[in-house]
Formats: structure tokens, sequence, C-alpha cells
């Protein structure tokens, strides 16, 4: 995976503190979760899952992960209200994805919107393919040109929307 993995839990906890955009993070079933790391991404809204160390160390390519991951975001989120104020702005539109968690369909879903010309995207949290290197590869890097908003609830957000 490479560019988009970090590991450790320094770099872990500092990325955390330094606001970068984190999809997820992931621990190792057998490891000691540092209460910092836990407190930080919980009030980031940054998703922490338990898996196997074998799947943490080959995501991240290495054994030297103190049992700890973070996948790195290709992509600077855009809070929702600025995308619900671009949009109608613009009299545009933003594509909503729920449920999608196949991060080529999220890429080629993306591709489509940009081509059509979507202002952007909406995702949950939740229920929702990663944004990482496939998704980017499969929107054709279209990715990068819409503004990319994640919310903890559509149904709030769209109902906030539609007000």
């Amino acid at each position: 995976m490479g560019k988009w993995v970090i590991w450790g839990r320094n770099p872990v906890l500092e990325a955390l503190r330094a606001g970068r955009p984190l999809e997820k993070i992931f621990i190792a079933h057998d490891s000691k979760i540092p209460k910092a790391i836990l407190k930080l991404a919980q009030e980031k809204g940054i998703k922490v899952q338990k898996t196997s160390r074998k799947k943490i160390e080959e995501l991240a390519g290495t054994k030297k992960t103190q049992g700890i991951i973070a996948l790195l975001s290709p992509v600077i989120y855009t809070p929702v209200e600025k995308l619900f104020a671009i949009t109608l702005e613009k009299k545009g539109f933003f594509v909503v994805l729920d449920h999608i968690t196949d991060p080529q369909n999220v890429g080629n879903i993306i591709r489509t919107a940009e081509l059509f010309g979507a202002e952007g995207i909406l995702l949950p949290k939740d229920r929702s393919a990663p944004l990482n290197e496939t998704v980017v590869k499969s929107s054709s890097g279209a990715i990068f040109h819409l503004k990319v908003s994640k919310v903890s609830s559509l149904y709030k957000a769209l109902r906030e929307f539609k007000e």
C-alpha cells in the first residue's frame, strides 16, 4: 500500500494532532491502544477498527507497526456547510453515496459525477469505502476536482440542506 499508510504509535498520534486527514485507524487485536489516540480519533470522527496483526503488517508492508496503522486520506475534506453553500450559490448539485463500500465503484461514481458537473460528493462516515488509491485511480483523478464531505448522519445533513 505504501504512501497512503503510516504506522507506529507516535506517527499515528502526531498525524492526529497535526490534523492530517485520516480515513481509518487499524489496531491489532493483541495490541493495547494508547488512550490519547482513541480520544483524538473519536473527537475527529475517525473510525478505529480492530483487526489481525497479519492484516496490519500486510497493509503497512512491514512487521514494525507496533500493532497500529492509519490510512491517510488522499483528499482534504470540505465542511458539509461549505459544500451546501457552494452548491446553492452555483445552483448545482452534489452526489450522495450511501452504503457504497467498493472503492472501485466509489471512484467510478466520482468520475461520472465530475463529468456531469457535480460540485461535490457527500459520504457517510460509516458504511462507505475508504478514499484510497483505488478510488483515486478509478476516478481517474476526478476526486481532486470535487468537494468531498463526510457526515455522521446523511439523513440529518440532507434535512439541513433541504431547509
